[in-house]
Formats: structure tokens, sequence, C-alpha cells
């Protein structure tokens, strides 16, 4: 086995993505790759599961962990990434999903964490694995479609307007709104973050951000482009300006938990406000659809 992908079965698109992006870059086959979500990849029927995971986490000569604010939350995921790391054996996390690193803890902090929606991030990783595994890559342009469909996979779902639908139009968009992936759920479930991406050609500029409940209440919140470990916003309501892209943290000031919240981003490219909404019960109902039929080893 030359390369183990460790990941939760609800990143099952990005490690698809992640997969065509190995396949494309790299000169692998089928078998010299164990992802368990992705057909093609997954174990062989009949065999010891874990004793089989046991064996190929120990004995890959690369091991390639997807972190997203799901996977951190598996058992398996953190199993897998345990043995790993007790074995003193090279692994790249790659963060996914809108994970932050202040939401990796000791001692996978310690490692290096390439960021899934960087396409240098990912570019860098390729030639990594390729010294790793000691064969040599495609030139970039052969797969730099599969390493921008990665990138865009990584990001979280894109939401405009009525949270579901992207615009071509609008100049800036939101992504799909999640909690943080933060280690304590306390400081974790007060807080959601999305992703800012400017489409247009001049810097934008958040200067105003409204949030409301289920049932249109004004709720009293604290944003930035930054948290801390706790989950406190770093220089809270501050002006955000974006050339690009740029993280968007909200959190409730009373600390309560936040299951359902519509917010209005106030900007300089537009009149009007963006918005967005987070829906912890609806995207709770999505995963239950998603995870019918036979159930995966790490979808906890």
């Amino acid at each position: 086995m030359k390369v183990f992908v460790s990941h939760s079965s609800a990143d099952k698109l990005i490690a698809e993505a992640f997969i065509d992006l190995l396949r494309a870059s790299l000169p692998l086959s089928a078998k010299d790759i164990r992802c368990t979500s992705v057909d093609g990849y997954k174990l062989p029927a009949g065999t010891n599961s874990d004793e089989q995971l046991r064996q190929e986490v120990f004995e890959a000569k690369a091991f390639i962990a997807l972190l997203s604010p799901q996977s951190i939350r598996s058992m398996y995921v953190m199993f897998e990434l345990g043995a790993r790391w007790g074995a003193k054996r090279y692994f790249a996390p790659v963060m996914v999903s809108g994970l932050t690193p202040s939401a990796i803890k000791a001692p996978l902090s310690a490692i290096h964490a390439v960021t899934g929606t960087s396409e240098g991030d990912v570019h860098q990783l390729i030639e990594t694995l390729s010294e790793r595994l000691e064969i040599e890559s495609e030139k970039p342009a052969a797969y730099g479609k599969a390493l921008k469909a990665f990138v865009t996979a990584s990001n979280p779902d894109v939401n405009i307007r009525d949270g579901n639908e992207e615009s071509s139009y609008e100049p800036l968009v939101l992504s799909k709104l999640v909690h943080p992936g933060l280690m304590t759920p306390a400081h974790n479930n007060c807080v959601i973050r999305g992703r800012l991406f400017n489409k247009s050609k001049q810097k934008g500029v958040i200067d105003k951000l409204q949030a409301y409940d289920r049932n249109g209440a004004h709720l009293i919140v604290t944003w930035s482009n930054r948290i801390d470990q706790y989950g406190n916003p770093e220089n809270p309501c501050e002006l955000i300006g974006i050339v690009d892209s740029e993280d968007i943290f909200v959190r409730q000031n009373n600390g309560e938990e936040i299951e359902y919240c519509k917010l209005e981003v106030y900007h300089s490219l537009s009149d009007g406000p963006l918005i967005g909404v987070f829906d912890e019960y609806e995207d709770w109902i999505d995963q239950q659809s998603n995870s019918a039929g036979p159930k995966n080893r790490d979808s906890d």
C-alpha cells in the first residue's frame, strides 16, 4: 500500500476529488491507494476490516488525513491518526470543509497542515508525495484541472441569498455556514464560520453584520475574520477587507449554542446585504439521508 487516505464518510465527495488528483498527478494504480468510502479503493470483501486497516495505516508509505469538522469527531479517523503518529511515520494533515488550524490540538498541531483550498499548498503536497514515494509526478499542466476540482470540493458549499443556490452576478459569495470544529463543544457550538469569496475585480469591505434566529428575533453577536482557541473573535467588529477570500466567524455573545442563524452581511460591493443561513436541524436531516444504507466504518 503506497497511500492511505484517512477521512470521514461525510466527506466522501472531497475524498473522491482527492483520489482523482492522486491518479492524475502520480503514476498510481487503484491497488496502491486505500480510501474506504470511494468505490474501487475500499477494503476487499470478506477481510477483517479492523485488522486490515491497522496494518495498512502502519505500512502505507504515505498517510493523508482529510481533516474536516466532521472527521475530527470521528473515532476511527482519530484512531488512525493516533496510530500513524505513534509509529513516527510520515503523514500529512489536509484541512478541508472549513476546518481551521485552531481546531487541531496537540500533539497533531505540531505537524504542518496543508490548506485544502490553497492550490499552492496542494501542489506542494503532490511534490512531497512524489519524493516520498520515489516516483515522478506529472507536469502541473497535466493535473491542473484535477487540482482545481479538489480545491473547489474542499471549500464549503456555496450559499447565496436563499442559502442554496449560487448566483453568478453576485460580486461577493458566502460559503456554507458551519460550526468551526473547535475541540470543546461549549466553545464550538456558539460560533459559526463561513468563507467569503470576492468575485469582483475590486477590494470589498464588510462593514456591518446582522443576525436573526428562526423567529426573526435579533441575535446579539460578535464577528471577526479570526478567533482564538476558545472561539472568541479577535479584533471583533472591525472592518474586514476582502481581495480574494476571507473567513468570517460569528459568535453568539451569551455563549448559547447556535442552532439556527440567518446572517445579513453588509458590504461595499452591493447596496443590499449578502444573506446566509445556518440551520443545524436541516444539516442533520441531510446527514441522515446521506447515511442511509450500509454503514461505513468511519461514519460516526
